[in-house]
């Protein structure tokens, strides 16, 4: 999606589940998420998740749940 120009600036949500680390994902998320978009996705419950990712993600929220820990991160922030 982030290689189609047309859909730039174009989501409020992107969210992944066990398909890679964010920081990996970060770059392409950043490109199709409005300002002020979020980036949701699961982490290890061990790790502790960076407060930034890419160049302008700022980690929202880190939440507990019953099969894993999640992440939101928010653009422009």
């Amino acid at each position: 999606v982030s290689r189609e120009t047309s859909r730039h600036g174009m989501f409020d949500l992107v969210s992944t589940v066990a398909v890679g680390e964010p920081v990996t994902m970060a770059g392409d998320v950043e490109i199709v998420l409005k300002s002020g978009g979020r980036f949701a996705s699961t982490v290890k419950r061990e790790d502790s998740p960076p407060s930034r990712l890419g160049s302008s993600l700022q980690l929202e929220e880190r939440v507990e749940g019953k099969f894993g820990c999640y992440t939101v991160y928010r653009r422009g922030v």
